[in-house]
């Protein structure tokens, strides 16, 4: 499994998308949702993914949508 952190998000983050984004990785509706709020609260996240690829997809997606973040 391959790790993304999210620390944190910029002014236009597009809160309902990045839950959508975090169900395509495999978090069901309440999990995204509540990893969502965590992230738009000042939490840091972190999601796992099967592959590198798949890893660095969902941080280009998710930045497009105002999160910040980093591959570990």
């Amino acid at each position: 499994m391959v790790p993304v952190h999210f620390t944190g998000w910029e002014d236009g983050f597009q809160f309902v998308a990045f839950t959508r984004l975090l169900m395509t990785a495999g978090y069901g509706l309440k999990e995204a949702k509540e990893a969502a709020d965590q992230l738009y609260a000042g939490a840091s996240l972190r999601v796992e993914v099967s592959s590198i690829t798949a890893a660095t997809e969902l941080l280009w997606q998710a930045q497009r949508l105002g999160a910040t973040g980093y591959l570990a």
